[in-house]
């Protein structure tokens, strides 16, 4: 069920609704939607797992970035589609940060020949 009503959940501006054929429900999403659950490495593009299982491929369309945390500080969020976004989870953003490039300043990830800096 949760998947299914995942596939119908849009954004429009800063609502959430989940739209079918034929009705619009509005929903209240706090901070995003989805949370990234787990990370993999396949031919030099980092990939993220959601818990509706989406897999998504950080590149252009499908940027890694630090944002402000509606709770406070800083929070790593990567776009899953069509303007809805993951949050990654503590195991997961820890397991980022072991594999930041240190030499760029600031420092970051490179997936899909693109550097995301994360940085605060």
């Amino acid at each position: 069920m949760v998947r299914l009503f995942a596939s119908l959940l849009r954004r429009e501006g800063e609502e959430y609704f989940l739209v079918t054929p034929h009705e619009k429900f509005s929903v209240q999403v706090f901070d995003v939607p989805f949370i990234a659950i787990a990370m993999t490495w396949h031919q030099g593009c980092l990939h993220f797992r959601t818990n509706v299982d989406d897999v998504v491929a950080v590149d252009a369309e499908h940027p890694l970035r630090l944002r402000p945390s509606p709770l406070g500080g800083e929070l790593a969020y990567v776009r899953v589609r069509e303007g809805l976004d993951a949050r990654l989870s503590r195991a997961v953003f820890y397991e980022l940060i072991s594999r930041l490039d240190e030499t760029q300043d600031p420092p970051g990830i490179t997936s899909a020949g693109q550097f995301f800096p994360l940085a605060c």
